[in-house]
């Protein structure tokens, strides 16, 4: 069937890690013993941003000119005046955002599909609106009262010519018991990982002719195209892309029996 010219729902697997960097992703799929051996996860949904905003193309004058701090001090006045414009250029696309609450929407996705999930045992979901680092999962990891914890990042952003909703989700899991340590696989930080896998949902106004004023227009006043309802689908694409995931994961335990 021929991909829909509006709607790309693409799960990557191997071009882009979760920052957007042009390098390959490292997937980790869960192993049948993980399976076995976890009797308790919780799920952390990391939301990191409040609303909803556009990529900004940075300016490079500095690369072009050979580098420099004259250079750069006008790079950073291109981009804090790019970042302006696009903020306020959005403001109807943010008010009409206001409606709907991401957090607890991707919380009710989340609880929803993942107890679906039974090898994963989730006792709890819970919203963290910081992005954590690797120190910081960590701390969280070995606090918790669970055998393992899920973290689920989650960015949602325009494209800088407007046209294109993207959300990003990039997923990890963690161990909290030394048997499921030795299970896990190492990343590049060395810190042992029992799944890892991000997915990318993308969706564009479909007329390449229109001008940023008529693109705006068409996420707020086009009710096809109505960029709130485009984002929930955006919400539950991702969602059920984890969790058909780790369900194949139960699939394939269940072949190998």
């Amino acid at each position: 069937m021929k991909p829909s010219l509006n709607l790309t729902a693409i799960l990557l697997v191997t071009a882009l890690l979760f920052g957007g960097c042009a390098l390959t992703q490292v997937v980790v799929p869960v192993k049948k013993e993980t399976m076995d051996t976890v009797k308790s996860s919780e799920v952390k949904i990391v939301v990191e941003q409040q609303e909803i905003y556009a990529h900004v193309n940075r300016s490079n004058i500095t690369g072009a000119m050979g580098g420099g701090i004259l250079w750069a001090l006008i790079d950073s006045a291109i981009d804090s005046s790019r970042s302006e414009d696009a903020d306020k250029e959005l403001q109807p696309i943010k008010n009409m955002l206001l409606e709907i609450n991401t957090q607890e929407i991707l919380k009710n996705n989340y609880s929803k599909k993942l107890k679906n999930v039974a090898w994963l045992n989730a006792k709890s979901f819970s919203i963290e609106t910081k992005d954590l680092q690797l120190e910081e999962r960590k701390k969280v990891t070995v606090n918790s009262v669970n055998n393992a914890v899920l973290f689920v990042n989650i960015k949602y952003f325009l494209t800088s010519d407007y046209k294109t909703l993207k959300v990003m989700v990039s997923a990890e899991m963690y161990p909290n018991t030394k048997e499921l340590q030795k299970l896990g696989v190492n990343n590049f930080t060395d810190e042992s990982m029992l799944y890892k896998n991000s997915y990318t949902y993308e969706y564009s106004i479909p007329d390449n002719n229109l001008e940023k004023d008529g693109i705006l227009n068409k996420w707020v006043s086009d009710d096809s195209n109505n960029i709130a309802k485009v984002l929930e689908r955006g919400f539950e694409s991702v969602t059920n892309w984890l969790a058909n995931d780790l369900q194949a994961a139960k699939h394939e335990k269940l072949a190998k029996n």
